[in-house]
């Protein structure tokens, strides 16, 4: 977990310095949840965001899990972009490093709206079930 931080650290200092915003955070309230989300890049021109996927063990991943593309696809409606991308930092024997993208998310504000219902099943659920617990 530490060197996939220390990745992340890396990415973001130098994604900075190209015109970058790094761990932006929005907040939207629906009744009594509050869904935060925190990115680990947009660009700029709001053109497309980032989500930086790292492997424990060096290995170089090919496509994007089911669970990282879920999460771009969440963050690009929640940030109001068009499109994330999800990349992993490959580190060359020269010691540069490149970001490969292994996988894309587009933004789709119906899709999100049907999370955010399930969001609220959820809360709704747990609150009846302390309910019952506590009578």
């Amino acid at each position: 977990m530490l060197r996939g931080t220390a990745m992340h650290l890396l990415c973001q200092e130098r994604l900075k310095k190209l015109g970058y915003e790094v761990e932006p955070k929005k907040e939207i309230n629906i009744g009594l949840v509050t869904i935060v989300g925190r990115a680990d890049a947009i660009k700029d021109t709001r053109e497309h965001g980032l989500e930086i996927k790292t492997s424990g063990k060096w290995e170089i991943m090919y496509k994007a899990k089911p669970w990282a593309l879920y999460q771009a696809k969440c963050e690009a409606s929640l940030f109001e972009i068009p499109v994330f991308f999800v990349v992993q930092p490959i580190l060359k024997r020269d010691g540069r490093f490149i970001l490969q993208a292994i996988g894309k998310a587009e933004r789709d504000d119906d899709w999100f709206a049907e999370q955010v219902k399930l969001v609220q099943v959820f809360h709704e659920r747990l609150i009846s079930i302390s309910s019952r617990a506590k009578s």
